[in-house]
């Protein structure tokens, strides 16, 4: 071989060497960045990493992701290739939007290569859309979620349309079907973070909108979403109690804790709003759909107990005595219904009211300010 032809296989074997050297550094990033998401990779992806062109595809996602609209994102698997002919493509329907997880996973790393390349001036728009790949694929990246912040604080005649496209590309990731987003700390504090900037301009936000269609709707994806109640009772704390504002939060709350009657941090939101302002009616509609639908489940009647020890509705008492007996005859001694029963029945022989509530050492004092009472069964 001569020895031009043996350098210019040299030189050849140097690039391929490289370019795998770069695949593999590439994938073991992506695999550090997942480590701690439940959702792993699927056999194969690694080796699809290097099929296609990253930038191409990143541009695809982003394209989808920046649609100005509440947007319902699902990460397709493994599963839906085979079933359609484009399985491989971002798929849209109105404001619904498909995204195959070998492409995001290919997204992610050519938006990890530009969010550590940090452009700067006309290059903020790339990083909303690296950062918004990123968000998508590990909802807890917290320099993400800073970066974000710090692109939609920069002045200028539109930082209100910034904020406002902010909060309904979190509001997308809050409310979709989602693995691991709904019930995000890093999401829902960067939530609360929009409201207050929004706030400090004066942008009005509907409270009972808020609550209704983003807020509830991420709890309903999540069960007992401690982040998304938390959230809630944030956003609760501007409105006047009884006024009509609070009024329909306290319906839309109602509505929310029949239709999911087993989740106790509904009914707990539910209890918070009727401890600010009771409300009657709310607690004999509660106690009728109890009783007529034959609710057993340990989340209703923990609400039950715990409101009715308040002094202010104790002349609900005897119809909750009375509801309470027809349960239990009609339950089997041995059932977790009838557990659930006996319970609940022994709580409120012994703290009738709250004033009952006791330490622990047994002096009948109440508990300190902001203690919930005493320690539950």
């Amino acid at each position: 071989m001569h020895s031009r032809d043996q350098s210019a296989w040299r030189a050849e074997a140097f690039t391929v060497e490289a370019s795998e050297e770069k695949l593999r550094r590439a994938t073991a990033s992506l695999e550090a960045s997942v480590a701690g998401m439940s959702r792993a990779l699927e056999p194969g992806i690694k080796e699809i990493l290097g099929d296609a062109d990253h930038a191409a595809v990143f541009n695809e996602v982003t394209e989808a992701l920046i649609i100005p609209a509440l947007l319902q994102i699902d990460v397709l698997g493994r599963y839906y290739f085979g079933f359609a002919p484009d399985a491989d493509k971002v798929q849209l329907d109105g404001n619904a939007v498909g995204i195959p997880k070998v492409r995001l996973v290919q997204a992610f790393i050519h938006a990890r290569s530009v969010f550590t390349a940090q452009p700067e001036g006309d290059q903020e728009e790339l990083m909303f859309r690296a950062t918004a790949v990123m968000l998508l694929l590990d909802p807890e990246h917290l320099t993400a979620a800073n970066t974000r912040k710090r692109l939609v604080s920069v002045e200028g005649p539109d930082v209100e349309r910034r904020l406002w496209r902010e909060k309904l590309f979190v509001d997308s990731l809050l409310t979709s079907y989602l693995h691991r987003h709904s019930k995000s700390p890093t999401l829902w504090s960067h939530r609360r973070w929009l409201l207050e900037r929004l706030k400090k301009r004066e942008q009005a936000v509907d409270p009972v909108e808020d609550l209704r269609d983003r807020v509830f709707v991420a709890a309903e994806r999540h069960a007992r979403n401690y982040y998304a109640w938390g959230h809630a009772r944030y956003v609760v704390k501007s409105v006047e109690p009884g006024s009509s504002c609070w009024q329909s939060i306290l319906a839309e709350t109602v509505k929310w804790c029949r239709c999911h009657h087993d989740d106790v941090s509904g009914w707990m939101f539910l209890a918070l709003l009727l401890e600010r302002w009771p409300a009657e009616s709310v607690l004999v509609d509660v106690m009728k759909l109890t009783e007529s639908l034959r609710w057993r489940n340990e989340s209703v009647w923990y609400f039950l107990r715990n409101v009715m020890a308040d002094e202010r509705v104790a002349e609900l008492r005897p119809r909750l005595d009375s509801v309470l007996r027809e349960a239990r005859q009609g339950d089997d001694a041995d059932g977790q219904g009838r557990k659930v029963m006996d319970r609940a029945s022994r709580w409120m022989m012994k703290y009738p009211t709250r004033a009952s509530y006791t330490t622990d050492d047994g002096e009948g004092r109440r508990p300190r300010d902001g203690a919930k009472g005493p320690k539950q069964e």
